[in-house]
């Protein structure tokens, strides 16, 4: 009853309640037992979200994610709560036990169907979470580890090669029972290796936060603290003049050849924001390392109690497997750089980056920017911090602009919005516009002033175009120019010719004039 509930609620910390979706009930019952029966600030959120980036703030705050259901397909919205940081308490039936072997999560985290051995097990996990602060064992990390890994098995990464495998036996005549026999007995086999930890405990779990993790890239890590400029673990860091070759050769070939790494160092406080922010949304980035001061660490990186009382917007997380370096001096950070760098804005990262995406990856994704031979990487950077404000995410790039895009520069001309793209690479543009034109019909506008150039109008009320900027003094090769199905230009009044980043922004602006309504996701909104 209600005194009962009452009863427990007085004896238990503080708990809040996130509840996604709605009460599909026509009286609303259930919606207006649970506003009756908990006050108003037990309860966070009630209903649906507003899009996905909502969606997935909710996920990183819940430290348990609990499921009473009688009908389940698959479980999604639980794999990527548990994915977001969350821990399961799931009845033992349904897809649950698939997703949760019961040999390693009934004891702690599968319930029975009575109704107490639920109630047990999560309360339970609320004492583990209470006694977070007084618990070094780490065995809260540990319990949420395990059940990532579990739902990690289904990830694309990981599927991918394994419904390779599956078409691959259709393709050779077995049986869709047969061929999907194999599947579950890969899957079995990853699930194999996760094994129970919460019942190893002797108290319980840890927390470190309310702002979980939501992929295995975004997640904390542990600062280093460098003492001396003249530390190897900050080589890559070091400016040609102040360069230890030697060691900064053998760190480069070294990633090279077992990574296929090639390094770029990448900086700046709002640009490295972005760039976590589009890794955990997908984005191809490989980040090597950090380098940044240790006030700007704590303000930045989620790594010690003192950033929990930050404002949620600052809060971003880096892969635990890049090393994160901080100096307790700004001067030491200096001193490695070889100049003075600015106060709130002395954050350095290596990475590899671009990556190429697919040709196909875009052609599913118009509208598309192509580059030939644009060499100016604040060009290229401006002309896609346009882009991406526009909704044009689809970048391609000769050989002469894929070499500007790896320069740093562009990322900070961008303000660190050229990580939220895709690339792909082509060594012969006018191969790549016939394949995009062959393949999806995509209309290609080459933007260059000439005889047979029309004003630049609207394309009309869908995303499936292109346009081809050219290289900053010689313009369009005449050769890519032909290629195209229309070539258009900016009016002008006076003068030569635009800037190319003014002609790129205008004409993307008037090709999308009259297409699907652009509507702000929210992404790259750091301050």
């Amino acid at each position: 009853g209600t005194n009962k509930n009452e009863q427990q609620q007085q004896q238990c910390p503080m708990i809040q309640l996130i509840i996604l979706g709605t009460d599909p009930s026509k009286d609303r019952k259930w919606e207006n037992r649970i506003r009756k029966e908990f006050p108003p600030e037990m309860i966070l959120h009630f209903g649906w979200c507003q899009d996905r980036k909502e969606y997935a703030q909710w996920l990183q705050k819940a430290h348990i994610v609990v499921s009473t259901a009688k009908h389940e397909t698959f479980g999604i919205s639980i794999v990527e709560s548990v994915f977001s940081g969350a821990l399961p308490l799931l009845p033992n039936r349904l897809s649950y036990p698939e997703l949760f072997p019961p040999e390693t999560f009934e004891q702690d985290h599968l319930y029975s169907n009575t109704r107490k051995d639920g109630v047990d097990k999560l309360l339970q996990m609320i004492d583990m979470i209470v006694q977070n602060d007084n618990d070094d064992t780490g065995a809260y990390e540990a319990a949420k580890t395990r059940a990532k890994t579990a739902v990690s098995t289904f990830r694309w990464a990981n599927m991918s090669s394994i419904y390779d495998k599956f078409f691959a036996s259709l393709a050779e005549g077995d049986s869709i029972t047969d061929a999907g026999s194999v599947v579950a007995s890969t899957i079995k086999k990853q699930q194999q290796s996760v094994r129970p930890v919460l019942a190893e405990a002797d108290t319980s779990v840890t927390v470190t936060s309310s702002q979980e993790c939501q992929s295995e890239i975004a997640t904390t890590t542990e600062a280093i603290v460098i003492s001396n400029a003249d530390d190897d673990r900050v080589a890559l860091f070091r400016p040609k003049s102040l360069r230890n070759y030697n060691e900064y050769n053998r760190q480069v070939k070294e990633l090279k050849e077992k990574q296929g790494i090639e390094v770029a160092l990448h900086g700046g406080r709002r640009t490295t924001v972005r760039m976590l922010e589009a890794i955990s949304l997908g984005a191809k980035i490989k980040p090597i390392s950090f380098l940044t001061t240790q006030e700007l660490a704590d303000n930045l990186f989620m790594n010690d109690s003192s950033s929990k009382q930050k404002k949620e917007h600052q809060m971003v997380m880096i892969p635990k497997e890049s090393p994160l370096y901080v100096t307790k001096e700004k001067k030491l950070l200096d001193e490695i750089r070889g100049q003075k760098l600015n106060t709130g804005d002395a954050v350095l990262c290596m990475i590899q980056f671009p990556i190429a995406s697919k040709l196909q990856e875009l052609i599913q994704n118009p509208p598309i920017l192509m580059f030939d031979n644009v060499r100016n990487a604040e060009n290229l950077g401006s002309i896609l911090r346009t882009a991406f404000c526009l909704g044009i995410k689809s970048i391609v790039a000769s050989s002469t602009a894929w070499a500007a895009l790896k320069d740093s520069r562009a990322a900070r001309c961008s303000m660190g919005t050229m990580y939220y793209h895709r690339f792909y690479q082509t060594h012969n543009l006018k191969e790549t516009i016939g394949e995009i034109q062959k393949q999806s019909g995509i209309a290609v506008y080459g933007v260059e002033i000439g005889d047979n150039a029309v004003p630049v109008t609207p394309h009309g009320p869908n995303n499936n175009w292109a346009a081809v900027m050219g290289n900053e003094d010689t313009g369009l090769n005449p050769e890519i120019a032909k290629a195209c199905d229309k070539i258009v230009f900016v009016p002008q009044a006076h003068g030569d010719s635009l800037n190319v980043g003014h002609a790129a922004a205008i004409t993307m602006f008037e090709l999308g004039r009259e297409g699907p309504k652009i509507e702000h996701d929210g992404k790259a909104a750091c301050t």
